[in-house]
């Protein structure tokens, strides 16, 4: 399969779009509270303070939800729980934060489609013409309109699932990069992550039946 690259122009047409999706809240200076704020506020505020006081703790939360030692982070998208603490450390306020993490998510939605559809041979314009409106999709702005985190699972996913295509050409699985995809999309939301393995079943099965190296489907 060939190497795929971004055309130069085309990601700036996503940032541009993603900017465009902000602005309309940049303009009002208004937040969007939706019904999973306060759940997934409460669980990055505990995160940026165990940042900026240098008092880590994985499990239990010591800062959010009343202090009331809850287990969330570390079932419910652990690294991206301490990448949401940070940016909420460096905002300057919870509306600031929104709108940086509405950016980032619409831009990481953007390119992974992008990569997904370019990953299957799909010309720069096409693919380009594929990951806008999936930046427009309800899954995506699930996370803009309600605060419900699947968006995030729901925007890394067109990438994790990128390397279907090199399955089904070359007939075998790259385990690395597949184990690197499960397990960057479990750190990101769980539920999507088991999500990922079901939609690798089947096509796995497939790319098994057709290959001739059984024993060594499993590439590095």
């Amino acid at each position: 399969m060939n190497k795929i690259l971004f055309d130069k122009k085309y990601p700036a047409v996503i940032l541009l779009v993603a900017f465009m999706f902000i602005s309309p809240q940049i303009i009002t200076q208004n937040m969007v509270i939706g019904s999973d704020a306060i759940f997934h506020f409460n669980r990055f505020f505990d995160v940026s303070e165990q940042i900026k006081n240098r008092n880590f703790e994985y499990f239990i939360s010591i800062y959010g939800f009343q202090q009331s030692g809850r287990i969330v982070n570390a079932l419910y998208g652990p690294f991206l729980a301490y990448f949401h603490g940070l940016l909420v450390l460096i905002s300057k306020n919870w509306f600031v934060y929104q709108i940086l993490s509405n950016f980032i998510l619409y831009n990481l939605a953007g390119f992974s489609m992008y990569k997904f559809l370019a990953s299957g041979n799909i010309s720069h314009k096409k693919s380009l013409m594929g990951s806008l409106p999936y930046m427009c999709t309800f899954s995506i702005l699930y996370w803009s309109t309600r605060q419900g985190f699947s968006s995030w699972g729901a925007a890394v996913m067109p990438l994790c699932l990128s390397l279907i295509f090199y399955v089904l050409e070359e007939k075998k699985v790259p385990k690395f990069r597949l184990g690197i995809s499960v397990a960057l999309l479990f750190q990101i939301h769980t539920l999507s992550a088991f999500m990922l393995v079901l939609i690798f079943m089947p096509i796995f099965m497939f790319a098994f039946c057709k290959s001739n190296q059984k024993f060594s489907f499993f590439a590095l």
